[in-house]
């Protein structure tokens, strides 16, 4: 008994061996918050096609439903909303969305990147 007592002890005072630090991104991250099967092809052919070295940020690809015009579903880019469109509730199309919006965001990454080399040269 002491010694399950001791272990319970040790277990409570000793330090977490992880503690999550809500501050700490994954640079180049393309985090999934779609909810349909539509939304997830979405996802597909966008991560299909991704191609841009050292990225340092995140990204996020949203749907959310729209029980008139299919769902709506929209990429942000370090939580800026950079793509927006609608999707039916048939694939019909769905890769022509997916390859307009990761050209949109490569080029929106690319315009980023180069404004910032701009503003650290300005110094």
């Amino acid at each position: 008994m002491l010694k399950l007592t001791t272990l319970l002890l040790g277990l409570f005072l000793a330090p977490p061996l992880i503690s999550a630090n809500p501050d700490v991104t994954i640079d180049g991250l393309i985090h999934d918050q779609v909810i349909s099967r539509v939304g997830q092809l979405f996802y597909e052919s966008f991560v299909s096609g991704w191609d841009v070295p050292e990225f340092d940020g995140y990204i996020t690809i949203h749907e959310r439903p729209d029980n008139f015009a299919g769902n709506v579903i929209w990429v942000e880019v370090n939580d800026i909303s950079v793509y927006e469109s609608r999707i039916g509730f048939r694939p019909t199309g769905i890769e022509d969305k997916a390859m307009e919006a990761r050209e949109l965001i490569q080029n929106y990454i690319s315009e980023h990147k180069q404004a910032l080399q701009q503003l650290e040269g300005i110094k």
